[in-house]
């Protein structure tokens, strides 16, 4: 990415948002050597977060101008006289020159300015309109000017580029928009457990379990109200406040890397899970260290599933026209509608019309249509009281003549073990069930086989040979009848693989998971052809949870593009022909 027009700019980014962190971890009576060393593991030595560095995003140049407006905000109150209002006017101009790259990022320092016009407020409410009362507001004065002379400077270049017409880029972003009373479920699927809810998608506590002492790190920090709770703030403002966002799903965060969106935060994140170690081990500060990893588990231990909501009527027709009809007084968030199995990939397909009591839904707003392995699902972004509920699906999702009819669902709530700690041991309703959909010991991955009623993310399309693995990791999600036999003692997975290779990449080396605990590592020369792999997984580990998730991490997967074989971009990894897990030895 040297050649890369923007790799100059990206990389200067990055340098000043790595001096501002070391400068913002000062406050945190954190050294310069483990402030760089927090940098280090949360950003760069993190693939995922470092190559949102090295793409173009328009994130790269507000995350260092995020850092830059904390780091004058923590560092004003200690200058004075000239200096002090130089930093003011600095920090308001950086503020306001968010808008041009990204204006919903201003969102992330909206505490800072809150936080600056709070406390000459709260002045004049307590001392009345008095001299001293009305100087205080002078910081708040030197920052406001600053910011409009920036927000000034972006209105002339809008006005230069566009007009008084609304930019491309606006009119996507308003028509996708923010869902605020999804904020709840938004937070649990793409945090927490995607699966029950979306079918696919991998959870960013699962990703990144260290985020699990930030998050604690942040709330000692936010209760302590001083000027390093507003970084605090900052930080949990941005990541809600995002996480509302229509398109950000537990899925496109991975396949469409729109982590970037929260890419700023992460070197914080970092910050904060370290403080949350020092403050633990602290004798002054267990207490709350405690009392906030005791509430943080708790919420970790909320489970959200999908029950089935009783219909009066449920058809749909080989035109693609559906309808679902309900008892009154139902509160309906999702409706499942079968149409044969499809790879899982991105967004999906849309209905052509959705209705419900007659009112056209509008995508993004009221719902989102997402591929499963079944057909498609239409999320509602917040549970309505419906009694029909009707639409037509597009050509591309046509049932066939003896699909079984749609079926409406609800969010039902629990509690138990968090998903995410070991043992792993989650069981979710699987939604396959409820349309009958085949379940057998051997998965086929050829064209025409049954592998996309199993596959989740990571997947390429159906081939005549079998099907390749598209990106660094890919899933299955089985719900097989035999391993489930208590009288075994272990469980047989048996692969027919293949593996993409040439020239200096002959080959591919594959980690395999069952319910999120490694089971085997194997390597497949690409020359060899096709191997059979057999490994042996405790029968424990596959009862652990349903349906069984078995998961590929691929760290060798690289494009016939980037060898020079073709202009393919698919991350190729290993070619699948067959799969299959079956009961081992019965126990003695």
């Amino acid at each position: 990415m040297a050649g890369s027009a923007f790799f100059v700019i990206n990389g200067f980014c990055l340098l000043v948002t790595a001096f501002c962190f070391i400068r913002i971890c000062r406050h945190f009576d954190v050294p310069a050597v483990t402030a760089s060393a927090i940098f280090l593991a949360s950003a760069v030595l993190n693939a995922t977060i470092l190559e949102q560095f090295v793409i173009p995003w328009t994130t790269t140049p507000t995350c260092a101008l995020i850092h830059i407006v904390l780091t004058l905000f923590l560092e004003q109150s200690r200058n004075r006289g000239s200096r002090r209002s130089l930093a003011l006017i600095a920090m308001g101009l950086a503020g306001s020159l968010i808008l041009p790259f990204r204006p919903t990022d201003v969102v992330a320092v909206f505490p800072v300015f809150a936080f600056m016009a709070l406390g000459p407020a709260l002045d004049i409410l307590r001392a009345g309109p008095s001299s001293s009362a009305k100087a205080s507001f002078a910081p708040l004065a030197l920052t406001i000017a600053g910011g409009i002379a920036g927000c000034i400077s972006f209105a002339a270049l809008y006005y230069t580029i566009y007009g008084f017409s609304v930019s491309d880029y606006l009119r996507i972003s308003q028509d996708i928009g923010f869902t605020f009373s999804s904020l709840p479920i938004k937070l649990y699927v793409l945090f927490l457990d995607p699966e029950p809810i979306y079918g696919q998608g991998i959870a960013v506590l699962e990703r990144y379990p260290w985020l699990f002492p930030s998050a604690v790190g942040l709330l000692i920090h936010l209760i302590r109200l001083s000027r390093k709770s507003v970084v605090a703030a900052c930080v949990i403002t941005h990541i809600l406040f995002y996480s509302c966002y229509a398109d950000l799903l537990p899925t496109n965060v991975w396949d469409y890397k729109l982590i970037h969106y929260w890419k700023w935060t992460f070197p914080m994140l970092g910050l904060f899970a370290w403080l949350a170690i020092h403050d633990t081990l602290d004798d002054r500060a267990f207490v709350p260290a405690s009392l906030s990893a005791i509430a943080l588990f708790c919420l970790l231990s909320i489970r959200v599933d999908f029950e089935r909501v009783h219909s009066t009527e449920a058809a749909i027709q080989p035109s693609g026209d559906f309808r679902v009809g309900f008892d009154a007084g139902n509160r309906v968030t999702a409706i499942d509608i079968p149409f044969g199995g499809s790879a899982v990939s991105g967004l999906g397909n849309w209905p052509l019309t959705l209705r419900a009591d007659g009112r056209e839904l509008r995508r993004y707003a009221d719902y989102l249509a997402l591929p499963q392995s079944f057909g498609l699902r239409l999320l509602l972004t917040h549970a309505i009281d419906v009694t029909t509920i009707e639409g037509l699906l597009n050509s591309s999702n046509r049932s066939p003549a003896a699909s079984p009819p749609p079926i409406g669902r609800r969010f039902s709530l629990g509690f138990g073990w968090p998903c995410l700690l070991p043992p792993h041991g989650c069981q979710h309703p699987d939604a396959r069930d409820d349309f009958g959909a085949p379940v057998g010991d051997e998965i086929d991955f050829r064209k025409g086989g049954n592998s996309t009623l199993f596959v989740g993310q990571g997947w390429s399309a159906q081939e005549d040979w079998g099907t390749w693995t598209d990106g660094d990791a890919a899933s299955l999600r089985l719900s097989l009848a035999a391993p489930a036999n208590p009288g075994h003692s272990h469980a047989r997975l048996r692969l027919d693989v293949s593996a993409f290779g040439a020239g200096t990449h002959p080959s591919q080396t594959a980690k395999v998971m069952v319910n999120g605990e490694t089971v085997g590592e194997f390597t497949v020369d690409a020359a060899g052809g096709w191997r059979s792999i057999s490994l042996e997984i405790p029968m424990g580990l596959i009862a652990r949870r349903h349906p069984v998730k078995i998961s590929f991490a691929l760290p060798d997967a690289i494009s016939p593009f980037e060898l020079g074989v073709s202009s393919d971009k698919r991350k190729l990894g290993l070619g699948l022909r067959a799969l299959s897990l079956t009961a081992g030895e019965a126990n003695p």
